[in-house]
């Protein structure tokens, strides 16, 4: 598997958003305007491209002295990423110690075990879809809130039906609300952590909360086990305060939906100054703006003429 991703990246272009935030425009000439224009039969606009490649480059050696260090560093030293950070290192963790929770106590449910996950498999593919188009609509911190705490009631309703009560199709029924529900909050903290943070440490910030993603699956069966020696409800009312405090965090974050993603530090800092009302905090805001409306143009531009590639 690792000689396979060795071969996969070798063939794979960088990121041009990447490259420009590092400022390696003879990369973009070379890796990905030459090779697109190539492929999609626009050699004729190469000239366009090279001329806009150097009205930014020009643009962006004039601020480059004053330019904050960018490394991931910078993140844990800018409190409110930090912030950003533990809070989605602990929604990945926790919601995926829900979902595989909910997929090793299909056993419980008693009946053909496969059929049921089966269904919920098939019902999985179409949340993914749904929360997609909710989204595209509502944004992503109020779709993650209402799931979050739709998880934690369906949990809560699951631990407190006595076990004695012949109710086999109500919590089957509960139980895969409540697999629709935690494949909806997946699909979304997958979106809404790689909008949080700025270009430079995206890949690292997704990295270390997929580590924390992979703790909550080897916390699932110990929370099981739990069950067995606690009680059979005890594992739905932890998983159910934790959802719901995901919903908690989810209010204090910045809404991403409709907005570029962010390049710098300043950029992403300024996301949650936008939701406050209050001004950026930056010394040359007029003209990392103007850099970034620059960016946005020539990375849309190439991205299009980049659509069959």
């Amino acid at each position: 598997m690792f000689a396979k991703a060795i071969c996969i990246c070798r063939w794979l272009p960088e990121s041009p958003r990447w490259l420009l935030v590092k400022g390696r425009f003879d990369e973009i000439l070379k890796v990905f305007i030459q090779r697109a224009a190539k492929v999609n039969h626009v050699s004729g606009k190469l000239n366009w491209f090279k001329q806009q490649l150097e009205e930014l480059k020009q643009t962006n050696i004039l601020v480059a002295s004053d330019a904050q260090p960018q490394s991931f560093v910078n993140i844990l030293k800018t409190g409110i990423l930090l912030k950003r950070l533990l809070a989605m290192c602990y929604s990945w963790c926790m919601a995926s110690m829900t979902y595989y929770m909910f997929i090793f106590n299909t056993t419980e449910l008693g009946g053909d075990i496969y059929k049921y996950y089966a269904i919920g498999a098939g019902l999985e593919i179409i949340v993914n879809f749904f929360t997609i188009f909710l989204m595209t609509r509502f944004g992503r911190r109020r779709p993650l809130f209402v799931f979050s705490f739709l998880l934690g009631v369906v949990c809560i309703v699951c631990g407190t039906i006595p076990r004695t009560l012949n109710l086999g199709i109500a919590i089957l029924c509960f139980a895969l609300l409540g697999r629709m529900a935690i494949a909806a909050v997946m699909c979304l903290i997958f979106v809404y952590a790689a909008e949080l943070f700025p270009t430079f440490a995206r890949g690292s910030c997704i990295a270390i909360c997929g580590c924390s993603l992979r703790i909550g699956g080897m916390l699932a069966p110990q929370v099981i086990y739990l069950g067995g020696l606690v009680s059979p409800e005890f594992p739905y009312i932890i998983v159910a305060v934790m959802m719901i405090l995901i919903g908690v965090i989810a209010i204090f974050l910045p809404e991403t939906f409709g907005r570029s993603l962010p390049n710098t530090i300043e950029e992403a800092v300024d996301i949650q100054n936008q939701i406050e009302g209050s001004e950026p905090k930056m010394d040359e805001s007029e003209t990392i703006s103007t850099i970034t409306e620059q960016q946005e143009k020539l990375v849309v531009t190439t991205s299009n003429c980049d659509t069959k590639c």
